[in-house]
């Protein structure tokens, strides 16, 4: 019973980590973008 249907782990694995790399890399592109606009203003 159990080997038919495995427990859905991976899948939730997959999708936390999924999340979590959209997450900082959205961070990342946030802060690039905030960087060049603080620049901007600066110059």
């Amino acid at each position: 019973m159990d080997h038919s249907k495995p427990i859905p782990l991976r899948k939730r694995l997959r999708w936390f980590v999924l999340l979590y790399a959209g997450g900082v890399l959205a961070m990342l592109t946030v802060a690039m973008i905030f960087r060049i606009l603080v620049l901007d203003v600066v110059r």
